[in-house]
Formats: structure tokens, C-alpha cells, sequence
């Protein structure tokens, strides 16, 4: 995942259990954190003021936001309630961060800035959520889950539905995106 003005990189690898921020014209390490507590590290997401990087770990179990420029963490949540966090997405302010909790079927609105949780919704819709998308304006979120072969796109203030695709076209669904004016979904 590229940071917003461009200039470095995101990168998780999932058997290395490691995440790395590096320049994205030389390929040059700015940090890289490694070890149990970065296992099943699969979703990685910038702030839009390119200062935080947000992580998530779907075996080690946690959610975790970290200075850009050294890898310092600022919060970090972890135990069964986030059990397979799979995917992260900052609000286009920065305020917000939503995850996606594809073995507990959860998805979560927390404050960025340390972790507070503003609304989660869980249960059998939820079930294998793993991509998650703000729009460009910052009031909807778009949710795509797996196993419930779902993708939905909800009032980001609220989590309230405002509508529903299912069925076996959207089943193995993992990723999610709003087009930059906001008009689509891919």
C-alpha cells in the first residue's frame, strides 16, 4: 500500500510475520517490525496525512496504529475480540479507523488516535468479513465478507445498513475500494 503523497511503501508478508515501511523510489528500508506479534499480518493502510500506519494481524490477533516515520506504536488491541483482523481503512479525515474481523464476523468503528471503540456490529452477516473501504467523502463504509458472501455498504456515522449484495456472486470476496469520485465499487 502506497502512502498518500506517494513516497513510501507499505508492505506485510504474511509467512515472514513482518510489516515494513519503505521508500517507494529505492526500495530503502525506513522500519520493518517483526516476530509473534506480527503473525498472519495481512492488512496494512496509511493515514491520509501520511503520518500513522495502521496494521492487522489475523493470527496474532490484533489491531495496531504506529508512527510512520520510526514504526513507534501509538495503540495496539489485541485477544479474542479481534481473532482473524484482517482488514484496515482510515476515514479520508484520519479520524476514524474501520476493521474488519473475519473469525470473530465483526467489523468495528474505533478513533484512530487511540483506539476507542464508536460502534462494532458482529454475527452471521459479519461472517468472514475481511475487506473494508471508507468513501471518498468519508460517510459511507463498504464491507465485503467471505463466507457470508456479502458486500455491504453502511452510514460510516452509524454502521446503519443501506443495502445489501449476497449470494454465490460475491462468494470468496476479500477486497474492497471506492472509485475517487466515490460513484463505484471494485
Amino acid at each position: 500500500t502506497f502512502s498518500p503523497d506517494g513516497k513510501l511503501l507499505g508492505v506485510t508478508t504474511w509467512d515472514a510475520d513482518s510489516v515494513e515501511v519503505m521508500r517507494a523510489d529505492t526500495g530503502g528500508r525506513v522500519w520493518r517490525k517483526s516476530g509473534l506479534d506480527w503473525d498472519g499480518i495481512f492488512g496494512v493502510a496509511f493515514s491520509p496525512n501520511g503520518r500513522l500506519v495502521a496494521t492487522a494481524s489475523s493470527i496474532a490477533d490484533a489491531v495496531e496504529v504506529m508512527r510512520v516515520h520510526d514504526g513507534g506504536r501509538i495503540w495496539r488491541k489485541s485477544g479474542a475480540d479481534w481473532d482473524g483482523c484482517n482488514g484496515v481503512a482510515f476515514s479520508p479525515n484520519g479520524k476514524y479507523l474501520a476493521v474488519a474481523s473475519y473469525l470473530v464476523d465483526a467489523v468495528e468503528l474505533m478513533l484512530a488516535a487511540d483506539g476507542s471503540s464508536i460502534w462494532r456490529l458482529s454475527g452471521a452477516d459479519w461472517d468472514g468479513a475481511r475487506g473494508v473501504a471508507f468513501s471518498p467523502d468519508g460517510k459511507y463504509l463498504v464491507v465485503v465478507s467471505d463466507v457470508a458472501d456479502a458486500v455491504e455498504l453502511m452510514r460510516a456515522d452509524t454502521g446503519g445498513r443501506v443495502w445489501r449484495l449476497s449470494g454465490a456472486d460475491w462468494d470468496g470476496a476479500s477486497e474492497v475500494d471506492f472509485s475517487p469520485d466515490g460513484k463505484y465499487l471494485a
